[in-house]
Formats: C-alpha cells, structure tokens, sequence
C-alpha cells in the first residue's frame, strides 16, 4: 500500500475525495472498531485518510454486521433485520434497546439528553472503561455530532450501571438482530441555520460550575451556592442562572454516582463529590501491572481512594466548635474517624496503648484533606490548650504549619465565640465559692496629641470547686463591639451622698459598694459604682 494511499479503500488521497488526518483519539477509535472486525488494520496519529471512508468503516451498524457475518457459522439468507439502524430517537444510548415511552416506570426511567457537552463526559467514560460495551457506545457517540439536536434518550438504570462501571442490566441484554428496522436519515444543522446553538451561555456557565465543584470539593458547596456562581459566570450575559431543582438535575446527570446531594448540619442540598467502590475497582483492574513497584503504587491510590471517600461521608460541619465530650475519651476520639482510617493506621502503628496516637494521627490526616469542611476535636483541643499554657502565636502557628493543630486564628476566634456564647454568667453555679479579681491594663497613657490613649480593666471570676458546661459552641464572626456589648458590667449610679471637705483619702460605703475619694471642698457628689455583686 502506496504511503499517500487510504487505510481503507487503498486508494490514493491525492484525488478530489476529501480528507482528514487522524490525530490521536481518531487512531484509536479505528483501531478499535478493527479489533472489533477482526481486520488487520491498524492506523497511527497523523495519518491522511478519506473522510467517507472512515465514516462508513466505523459506523456502528457495518460493525455489528461485520461481527455477525465473522461469527456466522455458514451462508444463510441475509435478513433485513441485519441491515436495521441505531435510532437514537427510540432506542436507548447505552443498551440499544427500544425505549417504551408509554410504560417509563418499567423501563427504568426514561430521559431525554438536554446538554450538548453530555458527549464530552461520555466519550471521556468510554475511554476509563475500556470494554466492549465502552466501545460499542464509542462507536454511537462518534456518528452524532449533537446529542440534544438527535433527540437522543436512554434508561436511567443504563447509564448508572455505565458510569459505575456496571455491566448492562440483565432486562436490557438483547441481541443486535432485535433492534428497530429503519435507518438513521436525519440531517443536522449547522450552527448558521439557527435552531439550537452548540453551546449557549448556559451551557458555558455550567460546565465552569462543575469544575468548580470538582475543584472545590473540601468545601460544603450547597445547590444554592452552585446557583449564585452561575449567576456570577453569567453576569455578563442575558441569560438567567439555573433554579435549583434544575441545577440538581443537571449535576446528577452530569456526575452520575460520582456526587451525592444531602443534608449536613442543618444545611439541605449539599452537592460532594466522592468515587464510588465499583469505580475504584474498575479503575484499579484496569491498571494492573506485572511490576511489582508500579502494582505497590496502584493498590495504595485504590487504598487512598477508598479511605477519602469515607472521610467526605463523615457527618460533620464548621457551624459549631466540637464539645469537651468528643476528645475527652479515646472512644470518642476514635469514632470521630472511619472505619478504613482506622483500619490502616491500626496496620501501622503498633505499641501499647496507640489509640491516642491513631486518633490523633488520623483526625490530622481529616482536617488535612478537607480544611474547610471539617473542624477536628482534638486538632482544636490542642491548639487551646497550647494558647491557655503558652499565649504563643509562633508555637500554635508552627504546629499548624506541620497538621497537629489548628491555626491561631481559629484559636482565638474559639475563645471569641466562648465569651460571647458564656458571658458574665457563671455556668451551673451551684453556690460554690466565687472570688473576683480586677487590673487596670493602660496602654499609649501618653501621645502627642492626646488621642489614641487606652485605659482599660481586666475582671476574672474564680471558681472552686470548678464547674463545667457541655453545650456547643457557635462558631460565628465575633466583632470587637460583641465583646465589649457581653463584658460590659452594670454602672450603678449613687447620688445624695455629701461630702465634707477633708485632707487625704476616706473611705464612703453606700449600698454595700466602697470608693476611695479625695477632694478639696465640700459638694453633693453623683458617682458611679461598680457594684460587687448581683
């Protein structure tokens, strides 16, 4: 065969048929059909072939009548059921089977595609599963330029069990010969024949949607949230983000089992990304190797897929701090992690008493693959503690540079909400012994100008024997007038007391509340009084 021949009829692509050169998924797909065939042609990127040609030898219907004439036992009658086409109207993309529009329910859950760049994702699927059901939707997807324009529909249950790695359900096995006896005559517009456009603005502000998602998948991104980023994307533009049923329509479709929508803490319709085990298995058969180092590599990123899985389905938020009640015990600790994790660091770490050291090496690994999702107990625990004993933002920082604690940061804004949350209020104060302590802290006493100066006091209350309080803390944005509204202490005001004039300091009790006062003259004096209790 000539150099500047085609693959396919030998003839020269020198002459006035037109051409295309294959690029690299073009070879593929022609070597697959004939492995399919059982020809011996084989093509390689870069390739010149007749277009017709190549259209005509991958078209799904020659193949299938190619593969029944190859495994037909003898010469027979040809049938018109042989010759009968795909109709993606009526039969569905993945199965083949036709689809009972008056009996939905039965069949599966019938749908319709209503996105162009549904074909996209599923040659993509097509490709990760590397099968002959994989190839034989290949082969459909490859003669339809738009998948919406061509009406194309399929069974729900058929394209679960594809994205997942399924095999087709046993209802929809059929055999080639049983399909629909017409053929595929449908002529597609161009985009400059108006009709549906190829991709609108919609579309466009989609797609970047579930990227963002897939990007940001250590957040909790809610239906509602996706909906405002794709009113951002669509900001400049006429056209109108999707509603949220919709958007939660077009995220399943589009992923498949790869994302779930639930409710976490209060929040509905959380969209998170996960891979199902029948992907992971897939995935890890598919890539099996005779090396022993590359198989030691494909069995631990099956292991991590598995393990981080399970940490995205821990029901857990950032709207509360964790209580004393999930760290104070080793039990508690270490059901905060899943079971896999446990699992596997139980594999490793051997000693007595080493359920500390898993749970505490197992919530670092959590807080360190979804840092803004999940809030670990013992990771705030220690960074409080760390900040009650060392009030050192270099040493709790450092810690959380390595994944041991949580941040300063977060630290204080615990001990914000606390206060805020607390109050002045003594928690489950029962009549145990209370003593108060106060100090002025001054700060700029002096400046040029006379501004800028703080005087301030510090109160404590101090307990024995000590009490404890278990409820949740909020974990909200406290601001600086929070504080001083919750620390403020009641001025108690106290007028009619006269004063005589007198040299030196002198004790005055009213009300049970003692000042210290000095003057120059007798007066009718109005004070404030902090009272000293209730």
């Amino acid at each position: 065969m000539a150099a500047n021949s085609c693959v396919f009829c030998n003839e020269s692509t020198n002459n006035d048929n037109p051409v295309v050169t294959l690029r690299e998924k073009g070879s593929r797909t022609i070597n697959v059909v004939s492995d399919q065939r059982s020809d011996p042609i084989q093509t390689v990127p870069g390739q010149v072939v007749h277009q017709e040609c190549r259209r005509v030898y991958c078209n799904p219907i020659k193949v299938a009548q190619s593969i029944r004439d190859t495994h037909r036992p003898g010469p027979s009658v040809s049938l018109r059921s042989a010759e009968e086409a795909f109709n993606f109207k009526a039969d569905c993309l993945f199965c083949g089977t036709k689809v009972n529009f008056d009996n939905r329910k039965q069949q599966g859950d019938v749908h319709s595609i209503t996105f162009t760049e549904c074909k996209d994702s599923l040659l993509q699927k097509c490709s990760t599963r590397n099968d002959a059901w994989a190839d034989t939707v290949r082969a459909r997807l490859l003669i339809v330029c738009d998948l919406p324009a061509a009406d194309a529909v399929y069974h729900q249950v058929c394209s679960s069990n594809f994205r997942t790695g399924k095999l087709i359900p046993l209802n929809f096995v059929h055999n080639e010969t049983v399909q629909k006896k017409q053929k595929l005559g449908r002529r597609y517009k161009s985009p400059h024949e108006g009709g549906r456009p190829a991709l609108d603005d919609r579309c466009q502000a989609f797609i970047k949607v579930t990227e963002f998602l897939e990007e940001n998948d250590d957040e909790q991104n809610t239906i509602s949230d996706l909906v405002d980023k794709m009113a951002e994307y669509l900001a400049d533009s006429n056209a109108e983000s999707y509603s949220q049923r919709y958007m939660k329509d077009r995220l399943i479709e589009h992923f498949g089992d790869r994302v779930i929508v639930t409710t976490v803490n209060g929040k509905s319709n959380v969209a998170t990304m996960r891979q199902t085990a029948d992907s992971v298995l897939l995935e890890f058969h598919a890539n099996q190797s005779k090396d022993p180092m590359i198989q030691k590599k494909i069995i631990l990123e099956a292991a991590a897929k598995f393990i981080l899985d399970d940490i995205k389905q821990v029901e857990t938020g950032n709207e509360t701090y964790p209580t004393s009640e999930d760290f104070e015990f080793k039990d508690a600790s270490l059901d905060f992690l899943p079971d896999t994790l446990k699992i596997f660091l139980g594999k490793i770490l051997k000693a007595k008493d080493v359920e500390l050291k898993i749970a505490s090496i197992g919530q670092a690994i959590m807080q360190a693959a979804r840092p803004r999702v999940l809030i670990a107990p013992l990771q705030i625990a220690l960074g409080v503690q760390l900040q009650h004993h060392f009030a050192s933002r270099f040493l709790i920082d450092s810690l959380h540079a390595h994944g041991y604690c949580s941040s300063y940061k977060e630290v204080t804004r615990f001990n914000q909400n606390a206060a805020v949350y607390q109050g002045t209020d003594i928690p489950n104060h029962r009549g145990e012994f209370v003593q108060y302590a106060a100090d002025n802290v001054d700060h700029n006493i002096r400046t040029l100008d006379g501004h800028n100066t703080f005087h301030g006091m510090g109160i404590i209350a101090m307990i024995t024997p000590g009490t404890t309080q278990g409820h949740p803390i909020p974990r909200a944005q406290v601001t600086a007038s929070d504080i001083e509204t919750t620390g403020r202490i009641t001025a108690v005001g106290i007028s009619g007391v006269g004063i005589s004039q007198q040299s030196g300091m002198r004790d005055i009790t009213a009300d049970g509340c003692i000042c210290k006062y000095s003057s120059g003259k007798e007066t009718t004096a109005y004070n404030q009084w902090i009272g000293a209790g209730e």
